[in-house]
């Protein structure tokens, strides 16, 4: 390639690098494309006045036309007209979208403190220049004078929020929160305008105080403020104070006391009356006597039947009135009356020759309640025929024995309630050939028993069925050899000794006591051979102490049997005394150094009686009784001890439950303004807290509390932080619709960024140019 033709190539690639780097020439939009005009009524305005305006752009061949305003420092404009427009977030900026002249009219106010001087108010128009989409913009500046002394604003009265209180509630009105702008000093004056008249402690200063009256019925108060300051300028509010009516108890009325015959249904007949006239709810329990169903206990009449009774027995109910609010309680008596169950007597044992005529004698026995029913059996020996089975005195004839044998009969008497007792009384037949020596035996058995010793016989029997070892108070005396001796001694009212002295054949020993001490029927004692002598003592529950805090306590029990197995109670307690979720609950448990540790317990059976049987291997005190919760507020206190006014403080309400339940517990937090309650479920040993988050609205030393426990955080006065700066002029002229258009420093960048992609491309060019005229040569 020639020198020529390589020169003719480069400055081909030279003129390209020209075309492309230089920029395209924008046309640029004619003049008056957007004209800002603006028109203030006034030049000169005092301060706290205000200055009508009005803002208009007018333009030509350019869409989304827009105003913007620049206020001086804290003044502020009312739109009165905005032509339809898109109003800026701070008020102060308009956009229209389409193509037309537009005005914006408001009222500029100027502050009450604007000191003297001249102040410029600056409008800008702007719109988007369709050849070119550049904004194009055009702005004016007016100046305004404010002369003139600075507006003293009047004073603010504030009555205080309103409130509710409660009947009799010391009340006080506060208006301490009125301000005074000058600071000459207010005067107040407080008027009541409606509710029943009370009297204001002092009606002329900021915080009078009243006493809330006692309505029948909810009523409010109202109370008008008017302050006045050193100008004589006035201002005023009112505040409402809403007392609720103290709610007044219901009464009661169980009804009367009265006696009735077993079998018969009574109707209970309780009533309440509330001199609020409120709404009331009925409840009945039973609280002493043997346990009845009540058919109905919610209503005010419930039925029951009158059980058995062997001596006249009460039953007491009680009946609660409640009104939503408040209970009242009253209770009745209804006494069963009671009659002995019927005695029957078989008569005295005897001996008789064979062939003789026998009559059998039941007419010794008791029948209170109706005529006496009675009912013959044989119970042993060759069987005979009675005459009448149904006779108190039926006849049989001793039948012919080859040797003295012996035939029992059993007596039971029934009365009108059919209640029976039973009898039993023996016949010795002996041979006719043994006269002489059947006279003999009569004498032994007279001597024995016979005759009026019959009955003694019988008498023993019947006593060696309830004075044996098993029985309540024994004979020593009577004591079969090898079993031990039971006695039960009472040394006062409220407990009971079994001694169990002497040695045993059995591997264990079984007593049965039956003795009853307060709620608690300790029926059965099992102890370990060889462990005797064995003194059980039982008594009443002992008073609440901070140790069994954590048990409702039924009774007690001291034992001083030791090592395995130890000793095995039976006890017993009311149905009437325990509902169906604490009969399950009853545990005894060991006193040992000021602790309860419970022990083997289990319940044997419901009805109307609980039945336990309780084991211990060890000498102890042990407590009979209900586990329960003790709940109590342990600690109080705060994430922080100091504060600023409106800061969070975390304030945290522990609660301990010593008890062996576990247990809800509400408490109350005061020293937060109005009283917080929280409610905590705390399980049995252990704790549980809460948390109340607070901000303090006065500075101080707070105190804040709990059923005795506090903590106390001081919080400080806290400093208003400065507003953020005005956004700028070009910022709130580009917002439409609250989406930005593009601004001038944007359309800067995107020239530039134009213009450094057109050098690129000559480069290349002229890199290309280059190789071809190397190549060339």
């Amino acid at each position: 390639m020639s020198a020529a033709r390589a020169r003719r190539l480069l400055v081909v690639a030279c003129s390209l690098v020209v075309l492309v780097a230089a920029p395209t020439v924008a046309l640029a939009a004619p003049d008056d494309t957007v004209v800002v005009g603006q028109t203030l009524d006034e030049e000169r305005v005092a301060p706290g006045g205000s200055v009508p305006v009005e803002v208009a752009v007018d333009v030509d061949d350019v869409d989304a036309p827009a105003i913007d305003v620049t206020l001086p420092e804290n003044w502020t404009l009312s739109v009165e007209d905005d032509d339809g427009a898109r109003t800026g977030a701070d008020g102060t900026a308009w956009l229209w979208t389409d193509g037309e002249d537009h005005a914006v009219e408001f009222a500029l106010s100027v502050p009450r403190n604007a000191s003297v001087g001249e102040y410029e108010l600056r409008a800008t128009g702007s719109a988007i220049y369709e050849e070119t989409g550049e904004r194009v913009t055009d702005a004016t500046t007016d100046t305004l004078t404010v002369s003139g002394d600075p507006e003293t604003p009047p004073p603010t009265a504030d009555a205080g929020t309103n409130r509710t209180v409660e009947a009799d509630a010391r009340v006080e009105l506060n208006a301490s929160e009125s301000l005074d702008p000058v600071g000459d000093g207010l005067t107040y004056r407080w008027e009541q305008t409606d509710g029943p008249n009370v009297t204001l402690s002092d009606g002329t200063t900021a915080t009078p105080e009243l006493a809330a009256p006692v309505p029948a019925e909810t009523r409010t108060l109202t109370f008008d403020l008017t302050v006045t300051d050193g100008a004589n300028r006035t201002a005023t509010d009112s505040v409402a104070v809403t007392v609720d009516r103290r709610n007044r108890a219901p009464t009661a009325d169980a009804g009367t006391n009265r006696t009735a015959d077993p079998g018969d249904e009574i109707r209970l007949d309780g009533n309440g009356t509330d001199p609020d006239g409120d709404g009331l709810s009925y409840g009945w329990r039973q609280v002493a006597g043997p346990t009845v169903s009540l058919s109905a206990n919610d209503t005010a009449a419930p039925r029951f039947e009158v059980p058995e009774a062997t001596e006249p027995t009460p039953l007491t109910f009680e009946l609660a009135v409640n009104d939503g609010d408040a209970t009242a309680t009253d209770t009745v008596t209804v006494t069963a009356a009671g009659s002995p169950p019927p005695t029957a007597d078989a008569g005295a044992n005897r001996s008789v020759e064979a062939g003789t005529r026998i009559e059998l004698d039941g007419a010794g026995s008791e029948v209170v309640v109706g005529s006496p029913t009675y009912a013959w059996t044989q119970a042993d020996g060759p069987s005979v025929s009675l005459s009448d089975t149904a006779s108190p005195t039926p006849t049989f004839t001793a039948p012919s024995v080859k040797e003295r044998t012996a035939f029992t009969f059993e007596l039971a008497v029934a009365d009108g309630r059919n209640r029976t007792a039973t009898d039993a009384t023996t016949v010795v037949v002996a041979p006719a050939s043994d006269s002489d020596s059947d006279a003999e035996s009569d004498d032994d058995d007279d001597s024995a028993g016979g005759g009026d010793g019959g009955d003694s016989d019988r008498s023993g029997r019947d006593s060696g069925g309830s004075d044996g070892p098993s029985g309540g108070d024994s004979n020593d005396a009577d004591s079969p050899p090898n079993e031990p001796r039971v006695s039960v001694s009472r040394p006062d009212g409220r407990s009971a000794v079994v001694s169990i002295a002497g040695e045993m054949d059995d591997d264990t020993y079984q007593v049965t006591p039956d003795i009853t001490v307060g709620n608690l029927t300790y029926e059965r004692m099992t102890v370990a051979a060889g462990r005797t002598p064995v003194a059980l003592r039982v008594a009443e529950p002992e008073r609440a102490s901070d140790e069994n805090a954590g048990i409702r306590s039924l009774g007690t029990v001291t034992t001083d049997a030791s090592g395995a197995p130890g000793v095995t109670l039976t006890v017993s307690v009311p149905a009437s005394r325990l509902d169906a979720a604490n009969a399950s609950a009853v545990t005894a448990y060991r006193d040992e150094n000021g602790s309860a540790t419970a022990v083997n317990t289990t319940r044997l059976d419901g009805g109307e009686r609980y039945r336990y049987r309780i084991e211990t291997a060890a000498p102890a005190n042990h407590t009979i009784g209900v586990p329960r919760a003790a709940l109590s507020v342990a600690d109080v206190r705060a994430n922080r001890s100091t504060a600023a006014v409106g800061d969070p403080v975390a304030v945290i309400v522990e609660m301990a439950n010593a008890g062996k339940r576990a247990g809800n517990g509400t408490v109350r937090v005061t020293g937060l303004g109005d009283a917080r309650s929280r409610t905590l479920a705390v399980p049995a040993g252990d704790r549980a807290t809460a948390t109340v988050v607070h901000r303090f609205t006065e500075p101080g030393t707070h105190t804040v509390a709990a059923s005795g426990e506090n903590a106390t955080i001081t919080v400080a006065s806290k400093t208003t932080a400065t507003p953020g700066a005005t956004r700028t002029e070009e910022t709130k002229a580009g917002e439409t619709d609250g989406q930005p258009t593009e601004t001038a420093s944007e359309r800067e960048a995107t020239a530039a960024d134009g213009s450094g992609f057109g050098a690129v491309v000559a480069l290349l060019a002229m890199t290309v140019a280059t190789l071809l005229a190397r190549r060339r040569t």
